[in-house]
């Protein structure tokens, strides 16, 4: 009876959250983006201390070589709080590098560390291939078309939306 029950609610879920999303673009992207995120903690970072921020930090820091961590809390729409003790969790374990920016006294730049770059390379594998493992589902012109309609939201959203706030 109770497996009925939970049968019943699983079915109804699906149903509610089928006509949710379909609605809602913007729940629809956190919704992914959470899901995303669980998959990245739970494969790409097993076995390490790293929090999907962390990573993400360590990303950028690898891919830019150099980045403030003003150009972090843009890039990733994350706040400053959350930003910062990232940073500051990942400078504590000697993952990354802190220097004051040389033209902005007020900016903090993040490099990788060597132990962080050693660490970066270990990750990267996994992350590549939880990557293809989500853009093999999406043809070609999907894929294409997914990351030209992101980058229009995107644009929308820094000109109109949180200029007003």
């Amino acid at each position: 009876m109770a497996k009925q029950a939970e049968n019943k609610t699983r079915s109804n879920i699906s149903e509610l959250e089928k006509a949710f999303f379909d609605k809602h673009l913007a729940y629809s992207i956190v919704a992914l983006s959470n899901l995303i995120s669980q998959n990245t903690t739970r494969n790409t970072l097993a076995g390490t201390s790293l929090s999907v921020y962390e990573w993400r930090i360590m990303r950028m820091a690898y891919i830019y070589k150099v980045i403030c961590a003003a150009d972090i809390i843009n890039l990733f729409g994350l706040d400053k709080t959350t930003t910062s003790r990232a940073i500051s969790r990942l400078h504590t374990r000697k993952l990354v590098r802190l220097s004051i920016d040389g033209a902005d006294k007020r900016q903090t730049n993040v490099t990788l560390s060597a132990a962080g770059k050693r660490m970066h390379d270990k990750i990267i594998k996994r992350d590549k291939v939880s990557d293809e493992s989500i853009e093999k589902i999406l043809s070609r012109q999907e894929l294409k078309s997914f990351h030209s309609a992101m980058k229009k939201l995107r644009v929308h959203v820094k000109e109109n939306m949180l200029e007003k706030s």
